[in-house]
């Protein structure tokens, strides 16, 4: 696939794969980044089991199908989908869209 994508659609790719907080960013002249604080806050965003519990209980309180495929689907993005509320969201807009095949498959 060499040559599909021109250097601004890489790019853009890019930063929809690595999400908002890492999108391509032009520092000014001026501007520096802080050196001191470790890359690893840089790299790595952890959601915490109160989000999913939160993301959890405003699915199940409301009964519009719509309504809560739009909550789930923030979740289903590249840069969240590996962790355990994407994987959840994933599984539950999973369940809400194809109701029949889930229940098969719990059988």
């Amino acid at each position: 696939m060499y040559g599909v994508f021109n250097p601004t659609e890489k790019q853009i790719i890019h930063d929809w794969i690595a999400g908002e907080q890492y999108a391509s960013t032009f520092l000014s002249f001026h501007q520096h980044v802080d050196k001191e604080q470790p890359i690893h806050n840089f790299l790595f965003s952890y959601i915490s089991d109160g989000e999913l519990e939160n993301l959890q209980t405003r699915v199940s309180q409301t009964s519009n199908l719509a309504l809560k495929l739009s909550k789930l689907t923030p979740f289903l993005a590249p840069d969240t989908h590996h962790k355990t509320i994407g994987l959840w969201s994933t599984q539950k807009y999973t369940e809400l869209l194809f109701p029949y095949l889930t229940s098969s498959l719990n059988r």
